[in-house]
């Protein structure tokens, strides 16, 4: 699942779309701003905040929308670098993926997602993306989550009050697009 903001609409189109599609998916779901397009299918949602609340609802919008047992959320910034299928399955209701930036000097560089062994904060699953059981998004919503800008560790930290698992696999990796932003700081 796409979740899409209209200043990334050209990316999505150029880089992050053909990577999913490349993937193999199941269902592609295109949630946000943007347009019908052929091999997925395009919900339009406006902005309501112009904040990271619009992810969550275009999360639960797409959640909604489709039927599968997985679902994987991706940023607008960010496309599908492997996709290794199948992960399995029953050790796990968060699969955290690698994730990855072009650095301008060391080339290919790790970023963290929230499963770094340093990181304070373990485990958590980044919003640049992420597979998640659909059970879990059922009992707590996107939107019945704290509205923070850390929004996705304060949600992770609840998932695991309720029992999730996560895990990291590097069955997935992403990109960030974004290098500019400098996500290795």
């Amino acid at each position: 699942m796409l979740i899409v903001s209209t200043k990334r609409v050209p990316l999505v189109q150029r880089l992050v779309l053909p990577s999913v599609l490349r993937a193999g998916f199941d269902e592609v779901v295109w949630v946000g701003d943007g347009e019908a397009g052929a091999g997925y299918r395009f919900l339009p949602v406006p902005p309501l905040t112009r904040s990271t609340t619009d992810a969550l609802v275009k999360r639960d919008v797409g959640t909604l929308a489709t039927t599968a047992d997985w679902i994987f959320y991706l940023c607008d910034d960010h496309a599908v670098r492997t996709l290794t299928l199948p992960i399995p399955e029953d050790a796990f209701d968060v699969c955290v993926p690698g994730r990855v930036s072009q650095h301008p000097q060391l080339g290919l560089v790790r970023l963290n997602m929230g499963m770094d062994a340093t990181d304070p904060n373990r485990p958590y699953c980044g919003g640049h993306a992420g597979l998640f059981r659909r059970t879990l998004i059922q009992e707590r919503p996107w939107t019945s989550m704290p509205h923070d800008r850390l929004w996705d560790l304060r949600a992770s930290q609840i998932q695991v009050a309720m029992g999730a698992r996560f895990v990291e696999s590097d069955a997935i990796v992403v990109e960030d697009l974004d290098p500019e932003a400098e996500p290795w700081r």
